[in-house]
């Protein structure tokens, strides 16, 4: 189902969500430009008991970031979920889900800034400080 591996491991940033990562895997999918995020787990998942929205959310932001840096739109995104026992379960999200997604990390990003901003005001400068918040 993977074909045309155009990055394994890449750091991608996001200017406008001020944030940064390593994507899995940035690939063909079935035939589509993907973003893949690879997970594991010590029994075998089905969509019932394993699959919860915000599992996206890591994963559509990587689509964010490519798309932010080089215009490129990716129309999905996948995370593979292999098991002790060897099985391997796919969970696909397609594009017009991605505007929640990224909703959503928006969120966790201001909560997080709330949380911790007197930890960031303590490590940045006045000047970087007056960057990251504004």
């Amino acid at each position: 189902k993977i074909g045309n591996i155009y990055c394994v491991e890449k750091e991608l940033c996001s200017h406008e969500l001020k944030i940064a990562g390593r994507v899995d895997l940035i690939a063909m999918y079935n035939g589509k430009l993907t973003v893949i995020d690879f997970k594991s787990s010590n029994k075998d998942r089905t969509k019932d008991d394993w699959y919860a929205p915000e599992r996206y959310t890591q994963a559509w932001t990587y689509a964010h970031c490519l798309e932010e840096l080089t215009g490129i739109k990716v129309p999905q995104v996948v995370i593979l979920v292999s098991s002790e026992d060897l099985t391997v379960n796919e969970f696909i999200s397609t594009g017009d889900e991605k505007t929640q997604y990224i909703e959503n990390m928006k969120s966790f990003i201001q909560d997080f800034n709330k949380e911790n901003n007197n930890i960031i005001k303590e490590v940045l400068n006045d000047e970087e400080y007056k960057t990251y918040t504004s």
